[in-house]
């Protein structure tokens, strides 16, 4: 069987990519299939027994959605695998969508109605058009099945797996001394979280406020790039005048990464809406204590090992933050990490691939 894998998604710094990047090398260990990679410029794959194919269109324009669509149609594919929905918009030929999530549907943004009304029109013909819709929750499930009118025996859900990044050495490394590189005689907690429309970052920053006004001073450093672009966020840390607590530190390599992560007290992770929490990967890795909001499916995933609360009350949120300062928890997150791997996922997507519906 010849199948064509669309990576033109993938970065080398994004956690989704590093999900795919492992499902392909399972793929490619099974040696079931003939397996063709079409990948973006700054991708630089050396995976063996593929066919890499590199390409220069900027992704999910109306322009290459078309053209990718004349060049499929005449390819002698078996099966295609997407990773989003992005896929040619009216492709039919045979294909499994697997589907991150419904972000975008529920929360954008978009720039204006035109581009709304193009990834409405994108997003429902693929879905209409796939084989098999792949899943990561219940939730999408629901929602693929009520709103968008897709029959359920279209839609699988396969157990998700968190791509380790590294792995820990029982060396002692030399960490940078965070607290005296800013300057610091209190204790911090992370930020680290793309997304950040979905995030809800805002109710920790008036959380911070509260705490400072009752002389409880705590710092937040912020290491996502997206958060640290957002005006908004800015402009509420002035206006609570927080700005001397709250660091906006951006992208960091892996090395400081890591002395920011083990040094800091926890990890907060405020999110309104996640079918899975890739972004939580470098906490679990190194077992740092985390509080999360309290959706179903974090719960499902991270069952009670990490300390949840109301993430959309903003009195909630503050009483979270100053009881879990009192705690001091420690965490191990082994039992979690070891749930599922690449391995498990490649054998149910090849009982997927296989199956004759």
């Amino acid at each position: 069987m010849k199948i064509w894998i669309d990576l033109r998604f993938a970065s080398e710094d994004n956690l989704y990519s590093l999900f795919a990047l492992e499902i392909v090398k399972e793929l490619i260990q099974s040696k079931k299939y003939s397996l063709v990679l079409y990948t973006n410029e700054q991708l630089n794959l050396n995976l063996p027994n593929c066919k890499v194919e590199v390409v220069n269109e900027k992704p999910w324009t109306l322009i290459e959605n078309l053209t990718l669509k004349k060049k499929f149609d005449k390819e002698s594919f078996d099966l295609m695998i997407f990773f989003n929905e992005y896929n040619p918009i009216t492709y039919k030929k045979n294909y499994l969508l697997i589907l991150p999530s419904l972000k975008k549907l529920f929360f954008g943004p978009f720039k204006n109605s035109l581009s709304k009304h193009y990834y409405l029109r994108t997003l429902n013909s693929n879905l209409k058009n796939a084989k098999k819709i792949i899943c990561f929750d219940k939730q999408t499930l629901i929602d693929l099945n009520e709103r968008l009118n897709i029959e359920e025996w279209r839609i699988e859900m396969i157990k998700w797996f968190f791509p380790l990044q590294k792995n820990i050495s029982n060396e002692k490394l030399n960490l940078l001394d965070i607290k005296n590189k800013h300057n610091l005689k209190n204790d911090y907690i992370i930020y680290d979280a793309k997304e950040a429309r979905t995030k809800n970052l805002e109710r920790v920053l008036l959380a911070l406020k509260k705490m400072k006004d009752a002389w409880t001073i705590l710092h937040l450093f912020i290491l996502s790039t997206e958060a640290c672009q957002n005006l908004e966020f800015r402009k509420l840390v002035l206006d609570y005048n927080i700005s001397d607590i709250v660091n906006f530190i951006w992208e960091v390599d892996t090395k400081e990464k890591e002395s920011y992560y083990k040094q800091s007290l926890w990890l907060i992770f405020p999110s309104i809406y996640d079918t899975f929490p890739f972004e939580l990967n470098l906490a679990l890795t190194y077992d740092i204590p985390i509080i999360s909001s309290n959706i179903d499916s974090i719960k499902d995933i991270l069952w009670d090992k990490v300390e949840y609360y109301n993430a959309l009350s903003n009195p909630d949120t503050s009483k979270a933050i100053v009881s879990f300062l009192k705690k001091r928890k420690t965490s191990n997150y082994e039992t979690i990490l070891n749930q599922n791997s690449s391995k498990n996922y490649v054998e149910e997507l090849n009982k997927i691939i296989n199956r004759k519906d």
